[in-house]
């Protein structure tokens, strides 16, 4: 990644057989482009269906929303750049036993994804310091 950055500069396109990958590798752009004073939260019709029956918070909220701004701001320092450092080691041991457990399974088992990915995204947040 660093070799291709050198030659194609701090923005670059790799084309994989499942579609293209947008790299960025200079920390100054990363910077740029996670400036969320430069973004709005994006809705979709997922969202908007569950907002009917959890009402407005965090993931259903409008962006514009006095709900939304309060669950951002408690749970931005807990996700945020730092706090993530600190967690990683936690979160790679908890997807790494993930997949061990799906290795275990064998080659020819169903596996539930979404409930999966629901206890590992619980377990990961039991990280937090």
């Amino acid at each position: 990644m660093i070799r291709l950055a050198r030659t194609y500069g701090p923005i670059y396109r790799l084309s994989l057989p499942g579609g293209d990958l947008i790299f960025i590798s200079s920390q100054e752009l990363v910077d740029e482009l996670s400036d969320e004073k430069r973004f709005e939260k994006a809705e979709n019709a997922t969202l908007e269906n569950m907002r009917e029956f959890a009402g407005d918070g965090l993931f259903t909220a409008h962006g514009d929303e006095a709900n939304w701004g309060k669950a951002h701001r408690i749970l931005m320092p807990v996700f945020g750049p730092a706090a993530m450092r600190d967690m990683f080691d936690g979160m790679h041991d908890i997807a790494d036993q993930l997949l061990t457990r799906w290795e275990r399974f064998g080659e020819g088992a169903v596996i539930d994804v979404t409930d999966n990915m629901t206890r590992l995204t619980l377990d990961t947040s039991r990280c937090a310091p």
